[in-house]
């Protein structure tokens, strides 16, 4: 089993597909670090979504260990909606918050001893983990209309550094996402089909940038996006 995770999770980190443009602060997407929480983050919900699918408890306490190990704080930023309000979906969005995903994994463990006793140590570090410190990612919930989408403003990143965006839709909407500069130059964007979106790229200088979301489905979708 762990073997076919490991070989899992090496096919979802080499099928993410970038597409980049140049603009006058960025280059072509730059290579993800090796310690990338963004990336990690986005794995981590596609073993969610495996597990989920495939009633795997094995999956969904892996990506719970691999989220509940990265600090996240809740950003605020400026946010407008774009395109009308259309119907909701009808199946319920997936919870991909660790303590969700350990819920669940117990409820499928059965009386698996292994496994609900990984279970109870995943559990000891989410209580142990802690929010809102410094470093780590940024992290935002919204939804964006059906064939709309929502566009945030004033996201700052540092010049010179590696910059990360990740969105990761809770519902199975096929979303695409796109940075602007303050100036309104596209940077780079992600129009891969799938549920997830991921952008990089290195700032000339630190500045604002703008996270534009497009909603491909016929309903509202909701979502998380992440930032470096």
């Amino acid at each position: 089993m762990k073997k076919a995770l490991l070989v899992l999770a090496l096919c979802f980190a080499g099928a993410a597909m970038v597409f980049g443009q140049v603009g006058p602060q960025g280059t072509k997407e730059a290579a993800p670090e090796s310690n990338s929480d963004v990336k990690t983050l986005q794995l981590a919900h596609e073993l969610a979504d495996y597990g989920y699918k495939n009633e795997s408890p094995t999956a969904l306490l892996q990506a719970a260990e691999m989220i509940s190990q990265i600090k996240i704080q809740e950003a605020s930023y400026e946010a407008t909606q774009e395109g009308s309000k259309g119907s909701a979906f009808t199946e319920k969005a997936k919870d991909y918050s660790a303590q969700a995903l350990v819920d669940a994994a117990r409820d499928l463990a059965g009386k698996d001893k292994t496994l609900l006793a990984w279970a109870k140590n995943v559990e000891k570090s989410i209580k142990k983990s802690t929010r809102g410190a410094s470093g780590g990612p940024q992290y935002a919930s919204n939804f964006a209309y059906a064939n709309g989408g929502v566009t945030w403003y004033q996201w700052y990143f540092d010049g010179n550094r590696l910059a990360e965006v990740g969105v990761a839709s809770l519902d199975g909407a096929d979303l695409d996402l796109y940075i602007y500069d303050q100036n309104g130059n596209l940077i780079t964007y992600d129009e891969s089909y799938g549920r997830d979106a991921y952008c990089s790229w290195r700032p000339r200088w630190t500045g604002l940038f703008t996270i534009y979301i497009k909603n491909n489905a016929r309903y509202n979708a909701a979502f998380e996006v992440y930032t470096n």
